[in-house]
C-alpha cells in the first residue's frame, strides 16, 4: 500500500500538469488565430470612406477603397510590420467561441463596422451599426479602432505604426494653469522612469480633472501644442511643448 501512494501522487501531478498545459494552450490565442480583420463601410455612400485593416502576428495591412471593403482594387494599400505586443494583447482579449455566437446586424442606409476572424481554418464575420458594437466586442474593439486610426495620415506623412500606437496605457490627467481662468489638461505618461506629456485637444470635459487616473489607447499625432504657464503679469507664456495625441477608448482607472 505504501508503495502505491507515491505512484498515485505522481499520476495526479502528471494529470494536473497536462490539464494546466491544455488550458494554457487553449488560452494562447496568438498561436491559433490566423488573422483579425476590421473595417468600416460607408453604407450607401459612393465615396472613398470605406477602409479596413488585417492584423496577423508580424504585420498589419491597411486598405482604403470604395464601398466594397473586400475588393482588391483599392486606392491605397499599406503594409507595416508590428511588434508582438500589438498582436498578443489583441488576440488574448478575443473569445472566439462567443464571437461565433454573434449575429450580424447591418444598417442598410448607415455606416457599419465589421470584424472578421480566421482561427484554425474557420472564418467568421460580424457586422454591426457604427459605434454600437455588441457587448462581447467591447474588450477589444478599442484596439482595432486604435490600429485603424494609426493609418490616418496626410499625403506626405509616414505611418510609423509601432512608434505612434499606444495601447493599454495608464496615465494621469494633469492640469497646467496658463493664467487666471485658463487651464490646459495634458496626459502624463510615466514609463521606465521617463515622464512624457501628451495633449488631446478633444479631451472630453468629464476627463478634465487634475490627478485623474485613466487607461487608454491612443495614436500620437504629427503636430504638437505649446503648454503655457502664467507670467508675473498673469499673461500666458510658453512652458514646454507636448506632442498631440488622439485618445481612443478612454476609461477611468479605479484600481
Amino acid at each position: 500500500m505504501d508503495k502505491l501512494i507515491p505512484k498515485i501522487i505522481l499520476s495526479f501531478l502528471i494529470i494536473s500538469i497536462m490539464t494546466f498545459s491544455e488550458k494554457a494552450y487553449t488560452n494562447n490565442n496568438h498561436s491559433s488565430i490566423n488573422y483579425v480583420r476590421y473595417g468600416i463601410s460607408c453604407g450607401e455612400s459612393d465615396g472613398d470612406c470605406s477602409r479596413s485593416i488585417q492584423i496577423s502576428e508580424t504585420k498589419i495591412n491597411f486598405e482604403k477603397g470604395g464601398k466594397n471593403v473586400n475588393s482588391k482594387s483599392s486606392n491605397n494599400l499599406i503594409s507595416e510590420t508590428i511588434i508582438n505586443e500589438y498582436w498578443v494583447q489583441l488576440v488574448n482579449a478575443i473569445d472566439f467561441d462567443n464571437f461565433m455566437q454573434l449575429e450580424s446586424i447591418v444598417s442598410a442606409d448607415g455606416d457599419i463596422e465589421w470584424i472578421e476572424i480566421k482561427k484554425k481554418g474557420k472564418i467568421y464575420k460580424v457586422t454591426f451599426e457604427y459605434g454600437n458594437e455588441p457587448e462581447t466586442l467591447k474588450g477589444y474593439i478599442g484596439f482595432l479602432r486604435t490600429y485603424m486610426a494609426s493609418f490616418e495620415i496626410d499625403s506626405l506623412g509616414a505611418v510609423n505604426f509601432n512608434e505612434r500606437t499606444l495601447i493599454n496605457k495608464e496615465g494621469k490627467i494633469k492640469n497646467f494653469f496658463c493664467s487666471r481662468g485658463c487651464s490646459q489638461y495634458v496626459i502624463e505618461l510615466i514609463e521606465n522612469n521617463t515622464t512624457t506629456y501628451y495633449f488631446d485637444k478633444d479631451l472630453e470635459s468629464k476627463y478634465q480633472k487634475d490627478g485623474l487616473s485613466i487607461r487608454f489607447n491612443g495614436v500620437i499625432q504629427f503636430d504638437s501644442t505649446v503648454i503655457n504657464k502664467p507670467s508675473p503679469r498673469d499673461i500666458p507664456i510658453p512652458d514646454f511643448v507636448a506632442k498631440n495625441i488622439r485618445m481612443i477608448n478612454v476609461n477611468i482607472n479605479t484600481d
